[in-house]
């Protein structure tokens, strides 16, 4: 065995005492050359044998993901039966001449109002807000009904937050109950209610549900009736302020109130409603003209349109009701 000394000399220069031989370097050499040649070859096989593959869009808050599936989005019944529609392929946005505050999403990325024709009465939430309904355990009624929130009763301001419970439920995988989307909506939107002043303002309900993958636009009362009847229809659903200042014929005694409008009928030009705040009234056929005649003008909008829905898009995916409620026998 060859050892190497080496010796410190008095120049403090390093010597070896013994050198290698001038073969022994090229053999060295070649073996280098040759494990490094074999670590190239390694290296190219490997990245042949795995691509290098894009890396996924992130789920952004308000923000709609781009369609990866080739046929669109499907949305999954629940564990609990419920409705959720399912569309193989996706269609055109109807464009319907809706004004202003669009959400700016693209078509084809998400659910369309055609996708939902298969959607019945019973398929719809339609949940309310009062103690008398709570206290007389009519369907849709919730210990929500007596509960104070933010200093002040949640019957006295929780319209719209129902119909957005009622949305969120009817329109995703999922369920939540008024109060769920109370708190949701504080979190994600400039939602501050206050002692005195509770409800729910227009930009925070369309930022609530862009958050969820719903998407809508707002919109003021059309000059004409027939504007709006096309608007209504060539959405999956909406929430419009309707007071009984407008017009007091069917909602008297509302300075301002949230309804939810449901599977609008050409046939009759009706409307299925959800009011939260009359269970004599939710969940009725009414004319569409009652609608537009009560339209709180006053207001800075007059109407939300639900126009899609993308299952991808949901930054929330809250399921279940914790909180006790009657829940109707039909809703399996």
């Amino acid at each position: 065995m060859r050892h190497f000394r080496k010796h410190i000399g008095r120049s403090g220069k390093t010597e070896n005492r013994n050198r290698i031989s001038l073969p022994s370097v090229f053999i060295l050499k070649c073996w280098i050359i040759a494990l490094l040649l074999f670590f190239l070859l390694l290296l190219l096989n490997t990245s042949r044998s795995f691509p290098v593959s894009s890396k996924k869009a992130e789920s952004i808050p308000g923000i709609p993901l781009v369609k990866e599936e080739e046929h669109g989005i499907s949305v999954q019944a629940d564990r609990t039966g419920a409705h959720r529609i399912r569309a193989e392929s996706t269609s055109a946005m109807p464009s319907g001449g809706v004004s202003s505050e669009s959400s700016g999403n693209t078509a084809g990325e998400i659910l369309t109002p055609a996708d939902a024709a298969s959607l019945t009465p019973d398929q719809v939430y339609t949940f309310l807000q009062g103690p008398k309904a709570w206290n007389s355990r009519t369907d849709w009624s919730g210990s929500w009904c007596e509960l104070v929130l933010a200093d002040q009763k949640f019957s006295v301001f929780g319209c719209g937050l129902c119909d957005l419970a009622n949305i969120y439920s009817t329109l995703t995988a999922y369920d939540c109950s008024p109060v769920d989307m109370f708190y949701y909506a504080r979190e994600v939107s400039g939602y501050q209610p206050v002692s005195g002043y509770g409800a729910i303002d227009w930009p925070d309900l369309k930022k609530t549900l862009q958050t969820t993958g719903i998407y809508s636009e707002l919109g003021k009362k059309p000059d004409s009736y027939e504007e709006f009847q096309s608007r209504i229809a060539g959405s999956f659903c909406s929430i419009v302020l309707v007071s009984s200042y407008n017009d007091s014929s069917y909602w008297p005694n509302s300075e301002g109130h949230y309804v939810n409008l449901w599977l609008y009928d050409a046939g009759d030009d009706t409307v299925f409603l959800a009011d939260s705040g009359n269970p004599d009234h939710n969940r009725q056929r009414i004319p569409l003209r009652y609608v537009y005649s009560a339209l709180k003008t006053a207001a800075d909008y007059q109407y939300l349109l639900v126009t899609g829905v993308n299952e991808k898009a949901n930054a929330w995916k809250h399921d279940g009701i914790s909180l006790q409620w009657k829940k109707p026998s039909y809703l399996h």
